[in-house]
């Protein structure tokens, strides 16, 4: 068999054993999976596992390691910051980008949090901190606030992903596009002052009746 072949083969293996893991982290959390439920959901065994990976953490970390990359790429295409319309587009469609990460990535980061809690790690700051870090730098908010630009970046970025989970579980009843849109504004309100024609905004009254609504 040729080296190539070889090569490809094991590739789609392992490939196949982090589908497994992804789907079954999904479905059991952090805890209760265990390598026999990875190795059943890819179609393989145990001793062919070990050959890609020497632990469910293992597993488990290249998985988060994915997520990361993601979240990289994403920290650098976030737009420059300003005021003007342009701008808030810019980063509304920015923001559009970052909820269907979470929402491709919600398995993992959900499993995440259960995994670094048991370790004393910070999930939210472990796989977001990246995002906030270019957002306060892009930000111009130590020539603004007097507050800490990483802090209020940070709480930013992780109410979004809050914000995300909370559209997962059905308890937010509004699009991506009105919440990136929102938080744009909201953003650049923050940043730079409100403007006159987003102090009051339609979309704004009908996602707080949708919210409402879902909480009660």
């Amino acid at each position: 068999m040729k080296s190539g072949t070889r090569q490809s083969r094991g590739e789609a293996t392992r490939a196949r054993l982090l589908d497994g893991g992804r789907s079954v982290f999904a479905r059991r959390g952090y805890r209760s999976t265990r390598v026999g439920d990875i190795v059943a959901a890819a179609g393989t065994s145990q001793g062919t596992f070990y050959l890609y990976f020497d632990s469910k953490d293992d597993l488990f970390s290249q998985l988060q390691a994915e997520v990361a990359l993601e979240f990289d790429r994403l920290a650098a295409d976030l737009p420059a910051l300003g005021p003007d319309p342009e701008s808030v587009e810019d980063l509304a469609a920015w923001i559009e980008r970052f909820l269907a990460a979470c929402h491709r990535h919600r398995p993992i980061l959900r499993a995440s949090t259960e995994a670094d809690a048991a370790v004393g790690r910070d999930s939210v700051a472990a796989h977001l901190a990246p995002l906030a870090e270019t957002l306060a730098e892009r930000s111009g908010l130590p020539e603004r606030r007097s507050f800490d630009p990483g802090v209020a970046s940070l709480a930013l970025i992780a109410t979004l992903e809050r914000l995300d989970h909370m559209a997962g579980d059905g308890r937010l009843d509004v699009t991506d596009q009105d919440l990136a849109r929102t938080t744009a504004d909201i953003v650049s309100d923050g940043l730079f002052g409100p403007r006159p024609d987003l102090t009051t905004t339609d979309r704004g009254d009908k996602i707080s009746k949708r919210v409402r609504a879902k909480s009660t």
